[in-house]
C-alpha cells in the first residue's frame, strides 16, 4: 500500500505519523493573485520530490503491504 508522506519544511513526514485534532495552523502566505494561499504540489512516484516546499505532498508508491 503507498505511503502518503508531507514535507514539513525540514524532512518527509508520514501522514500516519502525524497527530490529528489539534488547533489549525496559521494562515499560509498569499498566492501570485492575492488569493487566500499557495498551491501544493502532490507527488506520485517511487523517488523523493526534488526541492519540496512546506505543505507538499509526495505519495511513494513503492510502498507494498
Amino acid at each position: 500500500m503507498p505511503t502518503i508522506n508531507y514535507w514539513n519544511g525540514t524532512k518527509w513526514v508520514a501522514v500516519s505519523s502525524a497527530s490529528g485534532g489539534g488547533a489549525p495552523g496559521p494562515q499560509g502566505p498569499k498566492g501570485d493573485k492575492g488569493d487566500a494561499g499557495r498551491s501544493v504540489t502532490v507527488t506520485v512516484s517511487q523517488a523523493e520530490p526534488v526541492a519540496p516546499v512546506a505543505g507538499d505532498v509526495w505519495i511513494d508508491n513503492s510502498a507494498t503491504r
